[in-house]
């Protein structure tokens, strides 16, 4: 298991984007089954990183278990953070509090979906079953010295406090030196991280620390976001290879005004015949074992398209702060909020909330009065007291207290007694920690146009370079809604001919489809992996067959920003058309027909190279003891 904190995704982004998730596509037109068409995706590690103004903007997820004394990192910039004047910024500007409802709307935005429905012209019929058994799906800073005066090998150039952090930027001219500074500064490391570290300080990058101010607990933490130069690599994949554990999903989402692709890692077409139908429950075995073919160092694109479905998911449209700072009591500060489309339980205003409202001590009652917390329900009380659980003697709970804050601000449920809050204090916190933080993001999706979402699963041996990203304005969008079509052959059976969105076929069992709906296994005997593909900054991509893996590894471990990745005059061996693996001659979309070749997606091979490029890192230096790190759950 990992020991790196955050050992982040970097994604090289100006803005988000992803398909309504609340459309009513749940069952896709047949009986669900209880099978859920959207996978579980569990992602290692997440962030956002956006390009906007001549800056560069990442958001970090930060989870950390272990010692809050302990818990510390440093982030490796290739040039101090500066304004447009040539000015050190400063760090409170460059290090900022993100949001924590940010990384589970972009997930839930852009998750892939995976329906399976009938043909609408297959019109065949069959008779009901008479056990119900027949239904049973498969679960499938700066300082200038003196010319005299050699400047000292390690130099705090900024410091400041962000939330509930302390922020530093740092500069070395020595690792070593470097190296005992941290420890000697509570940023605890794997020794293993210093002859990394000296790469880095001879390129001349600087430092951004960060560690727990005083007092701040574990439980304080929020994601970042953190401002860099524009052509900044943000968080190095080496790094994360000191402690990352095989086979680490990683999510990365790049925003920009077109499609993004991955610069000098393979990109891979994955089977869709190998996925269950639907809902993918094999999604992350499917995806792996296509990785591996390509040597592991890959992408899969889940998603690009459009920003627009992002906006006011994250704070009502034309929400401002105005409200809250306009507030004379708790009561209306809540109410405000509410207006935004913000309330106690939101994790962020939840944290604020509890540092800002003590809870009286000896409090009692269940919030609205009764064990049912059911707002103006006289009869619930009565009910409760039947039950055992009297209002007037049960001890109220934290989580009774804070989720339910706007009940406790009547004295009457206090018992003639007033909260303890700072109003002043808990206005200018939920503005800068909480408001502020999701106006900038809703800025970035409204400003920046496209979103391209990629998926990776790298173990340590993998993680070799560096990621690139760039764009490329002549490739389609690539939507995260995908459906297999299916019309019945034979009743008795349950045999179905399956119609798959690139373009193959094949025959296969459906359990329940001679019903009206069912689910389809995923097909073991065809490869994970169609192919895989090198994408450049304009043009189609170039696919090739699985045997050129190695060697195009290469060329893409060597590609250079602007330039194209194969070199002229290499010899490209193309893909395999897909097969069917029961051929239909009767069937005009059988795949084996050369007259239905499938092609890569790309557009018109013309096309100017994007204006906005960035070397993307994978990885955090965490600094910590050696404690096991959290992995964010699937979500």
């Amino acid at each position: 298991m990992k020991r790196v904190l955050g050992s982040l995704v970097v994604i090289a982004i100006a803005a988000v984007v992803a398909a309504d998730t609340g459309e009513a596509r749940a069952c896709g037109g047949f009986f669900c089954n209880a099978q859920n068409p959207t996978p579980v995706i569990q992602a290692g590690e997440r962030v956002l990183f956006a390009a906007h103004d001549g800056l560069v903007t990442m958001h970090i997820e930060i989870t950390y278990d272990g010692d809050p004394t302990s818990f510390g990192w440093i982030l490796p910039l290739a040039q101090r953070p500066m304004d447009g004047q040539g000015r050190l910024l400063p760090l409170d500007q460059v290090v900022q509090v993100s949001s924590q409802r940010l990384f589970p709307m972009l997930q839930a935005a852009t998750d892939p979906s995976f329906q399976l429905v009938r043909d609408p012209n297959d019109t065949t019929q069959c008779p009901m079953p008479t056990s119900p058994d027949s239904f049973t799906a498969d679960s499938a800073a700066s300082g200038d010295t003196s010319p005299n005066v050699v400047p000292p090998p390690v130099t705090v150039l900024a410091e400041a406090d962000v939330g509930p952090y302390r922020a530093q930027l740092i500069e070395a001219t020595r690792s070593d030196a470097l190296f005992t500074w941290l420890g000697e500064n509570g940023y605890i490391q794997d020794p293993k991280a210093q002859p990394i570290l000296d790469g880095y300080v001879q390129k001349g990058f600087v430092f951004v620390g960060i560690r727990l101010q005083n007092g701040k607990s574990v439980g304080d933490l929020r994601p970042l976001s953190i401002t860099l130069g524009e052509n900044a690599p943000c968080v190095p994949l080496v790094l994360t290879s000191i402690a990352a554990r095989d086979d680490m999903p990683i999510l990365v989402w790049v925003l920009g005004e077109a499609r993004a692709v991955p610069k000098n890692f393979l990109h891979a077409v994955v089977n869709d015949q190998a996925f269950a139908w639907p809902g993918a429950a094999n999604y992350q075995a499917v995806l792996s074992r296509a990785l591996d073919a390509l040597g592991g160092r890959a992408w899969v694109t889940e998603f690009a398209g459009s920003s627009d479905v992002l906006r006011g998911r994250l704070l009502r449209q034309g929400a401002a702060w105005g409200g809250i700072m306009n507030a004379q009591s708790l009561a209306e500060v809540l109410v405000a909020l509410s207006n935004i489309g913000l309330d106690e339980t939101d994790p962020d205003v939840s944290l604020t909330l509890r540092e800002h409202v003590t809870m009286p001590a000896g409090l009692t009652g269940y919030p609205n009065g009764n064990c049912l917390q059911c707002q103006g329900c006289e009869w619930a009380e009565e009910q409760c007291a039947t039950q055992g659980l009297p209002n007037a003697t049960h001890v109220t709970t934290e989580a009774e207290f804070y989720n339910f804050l706007f009940y406790w601000t009547d004295p009457a449920a206090l018992g003639g007694r007033e909260l303890e809050v700072d109003l002043g204090a808990l206005k200018t916190a939920l503005k800068e920690d909480v408001v502020q933080p999701l106006q900038r993001l809703e800025g970035l999706f409204t400003k920046l146009p496209k979103v391209t979402r990629f998926y990776a699963m790298l173990s340590p041996d993998e993680m070799t370079r560096d990621p690139i990203f760039a764009f490329n304005p002549d490739l389609p969008d690539i939507s995260n809604f995908k459906t297999a079509t299916w019309d019945l052959i034979e009743c008795g059976a349950s045999e179905v001919r399956v119609r798959y969105e690139d373009g193959s076929s094949r025959l296969a069992t459906c359990t329940g489809c001679q019903f009206g709906g069912g689910s389809i296994a995923g097909d073991t005997s065809v490869p994970a992996l169609r192919f895989g593909e090198v994408l450049d900054e304009s043009g189609a991509p170039v696919p090739f067959d699985v045997s050129q893996a190695e060697a195009m590894d290469t060329l893409v471990g060597g590609a250079t920003l602007g330039v194209p990745t194969i070199p002229e005059g290499f010899e490209v061996t193309p893909p395999p058309k897909p097969v069917t693996p029961t051929p239909d001659p009767t069937d005009p979309s059988d795949p084996t027909d050369p007259s239905n070749e499938v092609r890569a997606s790309g557009g018109c091979a013309g096309g100017g190279a994007s204006g906005l490029l960035w070397v993307v890192a994978l990885g955090l230096l965490i600094i910590r003891e050696s404690r096991r790190m959290k992995v964010h759950p699937r979500s």
